[in-house]
Parts: C-alpha cells; structure tokens; sequence
C-alpha cells in the first residue's frame, strides 16, 4: 500500500475509480487474519447494501470473494498482513463509504475488536 491506512484522506485518495467499481487496496491487521468472527462482521456489514456488489480479492493468492458470504470470504484464506483489494460496485459517495467502513474493519489489530467506524 502506498499510503497511510489510518489517515482518512489518504485512504480517500487511494481508491481507484474503474468500469463502474470503485477499488481500495488494504491489509489485513487481525493476528488471527479474517476467520469466523470478522467475516461474519463483513457479512452483517455488507448486506445492508442489498443494491451492491461488493467482493474481497486476496492479492497473495488470487482468490475472489462475495463480500456478502461468511463461506466466500473464509476461502480466500487472508492471514495477517494478507493484501486485500476491496472492490465496491459504483463510483459515488456511497461506495467510497462502504469501502471505509470494510477498510477499517480489515484495519482492526485485536481478534476482539472489528470496528467499522475508524473514519467517520
């Protein structure tokens, strides 16, 4: 990642606007990676936004995730450190924030702490 991940306008700056999606690179903080708790988090999380598509790709491996499934994103197998593309349908507001709110929550360092509002 080439900017600052806890600094909300370089976040901001780093989404990439692409073919009706919008993209932001992230990392995973949770020693544990993305297991049962998190992505059952992402799951709730991501569901209320029924109208989009949102998916998890891990840069290591190549493997590509609906967002909006606990099973998907379990399989992508995304470890500490993994290096996630976020990828949101729509490039307006609204998918710039959704794609905060999974950053932040891929940004959280304790197995205990999923926190989707770092940024707002």
């Amino acid at each position: 990642m080439n900017y600052d991940p806890y600094k909300k306008e370089d976040v901001v700056k780093a989404i990439k606007r692409e073919g009706g999606s919008s993209f932001l690179e992230s990392q995973v903080k949770n020693p544990f990676g993305i297991h049962a708790r998190p992505s059952a988090a992402i799951v709730k999380e991501t569901t209320k936004y029924s109208d989009r598509q949102i998916f998890l790709t891990n840069l290591e491996n190549g493997v590509r995730a609906n967002a909006k499934s606990i099973i998907e994103i379990m399989t992508i197998e995304a470890y500490n450190t993994a290096r996630i593309m976020i990828e949101v349908s729509g490039e307006d507001e609204g998918a710039t924030k959704i794609l905060l709110r999974i950053h932040s929550s891929l940004m959280c360092s304790s197995p205990d702490e999923i926190n989707f509002n770092r940024f707002e």
